[in-house]
């Protein structure tokens, strides 16, 4: 990071950051809480200009890219998410004017295991946790009835 921090007479901020290769599964235990996911590999890499003039609104400018990502489901134990590479080369965030915009998402070799059973249920529909910490119903469907997309 590198910039400018003022505390006195009122609180600012103007700066760079940039990060590399830090793994997402540090936030493994903040997933966890709400949804039956397992972040099994991936790293975070940006670079933003951030301001926080005195008396205004958070922004931010840059880009981000998430290489290597890999999500299991914890119901089925099996993967549900992934990809090479994702780049987002523009992202311009403005707190004041409540927006947020994004340029194209760029990924290289995708994976997303998507199930619709026959019953018009599918293995995404028990992935949030519930709030009165009941487990997910772990019903077997048997291989008749989803279709693979």
């Amino acid at each position: 990071m590198d910039g400018q921090l003022n505390i006195l007479p009122e609180f600012s901020l103007i700066a760079t950051t940039k990060t590399r290769d830090i793994p997402l599964s540090i936030a493994q235990p903040y997933v966890q809480q709400f949804a039956h996911l397992r972040l099994e590999d991936g790293k975070l890499n940006s670079d933003f200009a951030i301001a926080l003039p005195a008396g205004q609104a958070f922004s931010a400018k840059g880009s981000l890219q998430i290489p290597d990502l890999k999500i299991n489901d914890t119901i089925e134990n099996k993967p549900l998410l992934g990809w090479q590479q994702l780049d987002i080369k523009e992202i311009d965030l403005d707190l004041a004017a409540s927006k947020l915009e994004l340029s194209e998402l760029i990924f290289n070799q995708l994976f997303g295991r998507v199930i619709i059973y026959q019953d018009k249920s599918s293995n995404l529909s028990g992935l949030m946790v519930s709030n009165d910490n009941q487990q997910p119903a772990t019903e077997e469907k048997t291989a008749g009835d989803k279709k693979d997309f």
